[in-house]
């Protein structure tokens, strides 16, 4: 989940390898409501008009993710891949990696985006 402020919708999603900075997986125009709201699922480009490069490879345990909004402003984070909890594929849950990076609702963490950073 990218947070967004109200207005704000993702024109690329890219994920990199940290240590190698290789480019693992990137797409871009997205084209469904939930990947415009920041949903995205790793590998799944079926709401995006662009792939720029498919996911052919394991996902690397380091994490680079680069976002592109629509504002043309970039945002990013980096994380393991162990620390996402394995019970948050196919729930409604997200993490937020700022604090605690527990899970929570969608409707919590984007009340805490609008709080904190809109």
């Amino acid at each position: 989940m990218v947070p967004l402020c109200d207005g704000e919708t993702i024109s690329s999603f890219e994920v990199a390898d940290w240590e190698t900075e290789r480019l693992v997986w990137k797409v871009s125009e997205p084209n469904r409501p939930d990947e415009q709201k920041g949903m995205i699922v790793l590998g799944d480009a079926r709401g995006f008009s662009k792939q720029e490069n498919s996911l052919t490879s394991p996902v690397p345990p380091h994490l680079d993710v680069g976002v592109r909004l629509s504002s043309e402003r970039p945002t990013g984070s980096a994380f393991l891949r162990d620390k996402v909890p394995e019970n948050l594929a196919d729930s409604t849950q997200v993490v937020n990696w700022i604090g605690k990076a527990t899970p929570q609702s969608e409707e919590s963490f984007r009340q805490e985006v609008d709080a904190d950073y809109c």
